[in-house]
């Protein structure tokens, strides 16, 4: 299997910054998951609403792409298949009074199919994620003394005394 990711911390301002650079005319579908009734939860937003109550895992796809994506049932819901699927999962930063846990872009480019054979994902899709881990990284402010990457302001408040903790 291979993958790219590019990990990072951000605040919900960064976050919003960030998606708006990444997506300025906003044609990005941002999926939680699929319900038991097959209909898929999309999100009308990526911010999170309330932290500590709801998934920081979402997913990331193109709106060409959502009928090429597949599913593992659990429960009541289906969760997506990221290896399968032509999505970037997104797992979005959590923030606490004193300190931000990292998020991440992560998408797989390639993965073993059922029979055992390598199978790679849809060019158009992954010339797509390449593009977005790229700009991605070129965004933000990488930290010299690790692989993360800082938004502007998780970087002050880095410096200011925040925790950051990977998880």
């Amino acid at each position: 299997m291979r993958s790219r990711q590019v990990n990072f911390f951000l605040t919900p301002n960064d976050q919003a910054e960030l998606l708006s650079k990444l997506d300025p005319a906003g044609q990005f579908i941002y999926v939680a998951r699929r319900r038991k009734d097959s209909r898929i939860d999309i999100l009308p937003t990526p911010a999170v609403r309330q932290m500590g109550k709801e998934a920081l895992k979402i997913y990331i796809a193109r709106a060409d792409d959502l009928d090429a994506m597949s599913f593992d049932d659990i429960g009541t819901f289906s969760s997506i298949d990221v290896i399968r699927s032509p999505v970037i999962e997104f797992s979005r930063c959590f923030m606490g009074d004193q300190f931000i846990r990292d998020g991440r872009f992560y998408v797989v480019n390639s993965y073993f199919d059922r029979d055992g054979r390598v199978a790679r994902k849809d060019e158009g899709f992954l010339t797509w994620a390449a593009r977005l881990v790229s700009k991605t990284r070129r965004c933000l402010t990488k930290d010299p003394d690790s692989f993360f990457y800082f938004g502007a302001e998780a970087l002050q408040l880095k410096s200011a005394g925040f925790k950051t903790p990977p998880i």
